[in-house]
């Protein structure tokens, strides 16, 4: 009975993109591959361009 949240994106062009990120230590070849939390900073605002991600990677 979820009806899911605003739709800000209907009858709007959108598109998915699915990518493999392998972060590993080189050292110990320990792979980091599961994805826990990202944030975004927005160093310039008003400049989406400006935009870092950033993820938090465990095994």
């Amino acid at each position: 009975s979820d009806v899911g949240g605003m739709k800000t994106l209907q009858r709007r062009w959108t598109t998915f993109l699915k990518a493999q990120l392998v972060c590993e230590d080189r050292a110990s070849g320990q792979r980091f591959n599961v994805l826990t939390d990202v944030f975004t900073v927005q160093h310039q605002p008003g400049d989406p361009s400006s935009t870092h991600f950033y993820g938090i990677f465990t095994s």
